[in-house]
């Protein structure tokens, strides 16, 4: 499920309730799964970056009660350092629009966002990747990331955490010129980086 990156999530979340709403309603017609029509009710959805924030805003305020299991990839739930670097646009693109700013660290988005809580009727996993130069906070970095995302942003209280070594790889090249950590990662490549082994960790 797609939807435009650089709008505000709020608004991103009725276009999730919708098309949850149908991707439902096509495997119970059989279009999926070899035309068997299946009485689902629920989904399983796995959702990177900033895709976890959307679900997790439509989760606190449209939820339809049609999640049954939700993982995050290096979802900034407590936002990225580098949201606050980004330029307002870049060669007439908008990539510090909007929801941009609402992935700032302690923005009104993700507080009111992290104060809802979690709904118990959902299980919650949440993946980081980590083993990446990150900015931490201003003239600060730390190894304990993705290139774009601490592990400690992806965490959320008594939902179970894994660490890997991706999250971000793709991102962190392209956004080299945004930032100076980007050029100081080993591994990667355009698309992803070697490795990714699934670990669980306490962190």
């Amino acid at each position: 499920i797609s939807y435009p990156n650089i709008q505000d999530n709020t608004l991103n979340a009725p276009l999730l309730a919708q098309k949850l709403q149908s991707f439902i309603q096509r495997i119970r017609a059989g279009e999926f799964y070899e035309s068997k029509k299946i009485s689902a009710k629920k989904v399983d959805i796995i959702a990177h970056s900033m895709g976890g924030l959307v679900t997790r805003y439509y989760i606190g305020n449209l939820y339809q009660s049609d999640i049954r299991k939700f993982i995050m990839i290096g979802t900034p739930n407590h936002g990225s350092w580098d949201a606050k670097l980004l330029p307002k646009s870049v060669l007439g693109w908008d990539v510090g629009g909007v929801a941009a700013q609402q992935l700032r660290p302690n923005s009104a988005f993700l507080n009111a966002l992290n104060a809802q809580g979690l709904n118990p009727d959902i299980e919650y996993h949440t993946i980081a990747g980590t083993g990446w130069l990150t900015d931490a906070a201003f003239l600060d970095v730390s190894w304990e990331g993705d290139g774009i995302v601490l592990v400690e942003s992806v965490m959320l209280p008594s939902v179970p955490l894994y660490c890997t070594y991706d999250a971000h790889s793709s991102e962190i090249y392209w956004l080299g010129f945004m930032s100076a950590t980007a050029f100081g990662n080993n591994g990667g490549g355009w698309t992803d980086s070697q490795g990714g082994t699934l670990t669980t960790s306490d962190a």
